[in-house]
């Protein structure tokens, strides 16, 4: 059979599908008799209009014609994609379909999602008691809060992004088909610095680059919003900017206190020292707590430097500033024991000077202490026992056996010792 009498059999098809239904929109998925009709007339029309490959002649132009044909490619019906849907099934088993999945033009992903949208009455759009009825036979879970997308959908999202813009510079409240892109890869930046919660591997990391994502955008805004603080300052003499002040598109104020929240562990985000320090030098106040605190951080560094630990005693204090039971709440503090607080920069920065997080109570780490002095002197009182007994015997007392000796050996460190 020649390629000509191939085409006359799903010609011949086609003309059978019209008797039945009385037209020629074929459903993109619909076959029959091991033909995939659906996709052949779609060839069909690609092929008129000279788009891919495919190429047709003036006289199967004219049969198709006599049939009817509409040229322009129809917009596709709920029964097409639930066609489709009902081929994903049998190929995969079930219809999670990741929101990126499309066939012959069809975005089934995109579809499914929107079916259930309409259905929690999120999304305009009607969905009949019977269309419900067919998309539950096929197993579908209506419950599900969240687009099922995998990494690699959002990043063909993102390939397409770069096709219409010519750049991923995505903004963060930028979405498509309820798909939030912007948002998505503001997170793919949080992983590369390792914050937030997501990983990225160095696969996931060299396909980003190929697009030519920038990594350091949060550095480059970063610096804008300080640059815009160091005017402030020069123009106020102070950096008290309200909540609500935004100057050039850059709320300035909002941005000041986000750096508190992520100072203080409320918020995610990367605050380093030398960003911390490049804002106390313009006089950015914390709080009164952090200034505190950082008074008996320092005091801790010199204990540090002087006993070579932060083993600090519950007792110890220096310049009235109770440094044992400070650290002894820091502790507690970590542990979560209230009403202790302790942020995620003032955990790192006790991390830097090796803190023993472990240790439950610093009243055991000084009775431990105690009890191996008393250890140390008992030795060296029993030395001196023995020595007088020495000088007993050496002065003639020679009844002293070995049971008199150990009893004069207690009662002498007892008296010595009390």
């Amino acid at each position: 059979m020649n390629i000509n009498q191939k085409w006359m059999e799903k010609y011949e098809l086609l003309k059978e599908y019209k008797e039945e239904y009385g037209h020629i929109d074929v459903p993109a998925s619909y076959e029959k008799n091991g033909i995939k009709l659906g996709s052949w007339l779609l060839m069909q029309r690609q092929a008129y209009k000279g788009n891919r490959n495919y190429k047709i002649s003036e006289s199967k132009v004219q049969l198709l014609e006599e049939l009817g044909i509409n040229w322009q490619i129809r917009n596709k019906t709920w029964e097409d994609y639930y066609e489709l849907l009902k081929e994903y099934k049998k190929e995969h088993g079930n219809i999670d379909v990741p929101i990126s999945y499309e066939k012959d033009e069809m975005k089934l992903g995109i579809w499914l999602y929107n079916q259930r949208q309409i259905y929690k009455g999120k999304k305009s759009g009607s969905l009949t008691e019977k269309q419900k009825e067919l998309l539950e036979e096929l197993g579908i879970n209506w419950k599900i809060r969240e687009i099922s997308m995998i990494w690699e959908d959002y990043y063909e999202l993102l390939k397409e992004y770069k096709k219409e813009h010519g750049n991923i510079d995505v903004p963060y409240h930028y979405q498509k088909n309820q798909i939030k892109l912007g948002a998505w890869l503001h997170n793919q930046r949080l992983a590369y610095e390792q914050l937030g919660t997501c990983k990225l591997t160095e696969k996931r990391i060299q396909l980003l680059e190929e697009l030519g994502i920038n990594w350091h955008i949060f550095d480059q805004k970063w610096n804008q919003y300080y640059e815009l603080l160091k005017e402030y300052k020069k123009k106020y003499g102070n950096i008290n900017v309200p909540y609500s002040y935004e100057k050039d598109g850059k709320k300035l104020g909002i941005w000041l206190s986000n750096q508190k929240q992520i100072y203080n562990g409320k918020t995610k985000g990367n605050l380093n020292e030398t960003r911390i320090q490049l804002l106390e030098e313009l006089g950015m106040s914390w709080d009164k707590t952090h200034r505190i605190w950082h008074d008996y951080y320092e005091q801790l560094k010199e204990y540090k430097e002087e006993h070579g630990n932060i083993d600090v005693p519950t007792y110890y204090q220096v310049n009235q500033i109770k440094l044992g039971v400070w650290l002894h709440h820091q502790r507690q503090a970590y542990k979560g024991q209230k009403p202790y607080v302790i942020t995620k920069n003032q955990i790192r920065l006790l991390n830097e000077l090796n803190i023993d997080w472990s240790i439950q109570d610093t009243k055991f780490l000084q009775k431990t202490i105690n009890e191996q002095t008393q250890e140390k002197y008992q030795q060296i009182l029993l030395e001196r026992v023995n020595h007088i007994i020495d000088d007993l015997v050496y002065e003639g007392i020679n009844d002293i056996d070995a049971t008199n000796q150990k009893e004069i050996e207690r009662t002498l460190i007892k008296r010595i010792w009390r």
